[in-house]
């Protein structure tokens, strides 16, 4: 150590520098030529410190008030210290202000592909869409006519009312109701309009969702950029969970999609849609989907798991091998 010449005595920590030391030959430390030498090697070096200023309390005190190696030698300094070699801290698990604007960005990115399509879609159905219809169901008679399983339908529970009606007569609950096809025709009518609102408000769902699609399409279409970071994202909260986690992720989905009681959850899917959109339930269809789409997921899925997840996550998918197993 030597004093460091130009410095003032009013910051006594940093008068001291260290002479560049020599290089290391392979018999020294066990390091061969070039060999850095980590944060473990400074106290070696302290140690030395300490015999040179004279041992016991002296050398002590002398080192502690110098304090760390970091304190009194600037980066440049101390990266030849170290023999070159640039001390690295461990990550810490604390999302530093990068990452928690990254997160907020994705967040906000994926509330709005999800909210201002449906926002849209919604708007262009109550302002144009429903008045334009409303209208032509009422000068048009023949608009939202019923189908043949509609008809059936409104005459099924025609009858069924007029069965509930004389059961009420006859126990004397009610007063009796004649007989004219006046009533009949008027009540069949009520049912016809009821069965058309029902298919005006499928005609509704069908142009309001496909509005929701093209809008959804378009917004991701001029934003790729965030469509990247979305993917990213999504990537890295998987990827970053421990690997039991991402094992319990995957099996959870695939149970549901693809699982033993999986058919029940696709008819109910497949019967829902049919109903939303007004399109009459077809069991062949309904029997076809069923039998290809579930096998195609799983296929795909698995394809996934050995040729992608094995290289990026390998104990997650050795997890998910043992619970295949057994």
């Amino acid at each position: 150590l030597s004093p460091a010449p130009g410095r003032g005595a009013g910051r006594r920590h940093r008068a001291y520098r260290v002479a560049p030391r020599a290089a290391a030959t392979p018999g020294a430390g066990g390091k061969g030529e070039g060999g850095g030498r980590g944060p473990e090697g400074d106290n070696d070096i302290l140690g030395g410190m300490r015999d040179i200023l004279g041992g016991g309390n002296t050398g002590n005190n002398a080192i502690n008030e110098l304090g760390e190696p970091s304190d009194w030698l600037s980066d440049k300094e101390l990266i030849e210290f170290r023999g070159g070699t640039q001390y690295t801290p461990p990550p810490s698990d604390v999302p530093n202000e990068d990452e928690t604007t990254e997160n907020r960005e994705v967040t906000f990115f994926a509330g709005l592909i999800i909210a201002v399509p449906l926002l849209f879609s919604t708007v262009m159905r109550e302002t144009l869409y429903h008045p334009l219809m409303l209208r032509r169901l009422r000068v048009d008679e023949t608009a939202f006519a019923l189908t043949p399983e509609q008809k059936r339908e409104a005459v099924d529970e025609l009858l069924m009312e007029e069965k509930g009606r004389q059961f009420d007569v006859i126990a004397g609950r009610a007063p009796p109701v004649s007989e004219s096809p006046d009533r009949l025709r008027n009540e069949l009518l009520e049912l016809e309009k009821h069965e058309r609102e029902i298919n005006l408000r499928s005609v509704e769902n069908l142009i309001s969702d496909t509005t929701w699609f093209f809008s959804s399409s378009l917004l991701l279409a001029l934003n790729r950029s965030g469509v990247r970071r979305l993917t990213t994202g999504i990537q890295n909260k998987f990827y970053g969970l421990e690997p039991a986690a991402q094992a319990f992720t995957l099996l959870l989905c695939a149970d549901i999609t693809v699982g033993y009681h999986s058919s029940d959850g696709w008819i109910t899917i497949v019967n829902g849609i049919c109903g939303h959109y007004g399109w009459e339930e077809s069991e062949t269809f309904v029997s076809l989907f069923v039998a290809t789409v579930p096998v195609t997921i799983d296929v795909l899925f698995k394809y996934w798991v050995f040729k992608y997840l094995r290289q990026m996550s390998p104990t997650t998918g050795i997890i998910l091998e043992d619970i295949d197993r057994h």
